[in-house]
């Protein structure tokens, strides 16, 4: 498994982690955190798993005094 920095190409393939059931609330408030570096107040950083040309996990780190990270791993569909 190797780690890098989002890019453009991974928004199709981190979406897809989603499970067609998962929780409205989690697809709306914590897997919409996933994209590009973003500066300032509101920074972010998303860094993306991949095995072999697959994407198998994604994670973000949010502003300082945020509640937490959103981090999704895929679920061997």
């Amino acid at each position: 498994m190797r780690l890098r920095p989002w890019t453009a190409a991974d928004e199709a393939p981190v979406t897809a982690l989603l499970a067609p059931d998962s929780d409205p609330l989690w697809a709306a408030q914590g897997h919409l955190l996933h994209g590009a570096d973003r500066d300032g107040e509101r920074w972010r950083r998303t860094l993306v798993a991949r095995e072999g040309n697959r994407v198998v996990a994604a994670g973000t780190g949010p502003q300082p005094g945020a509640s937490g990270c959103c981090a999704r791993r895929w679920r061997g569909r």
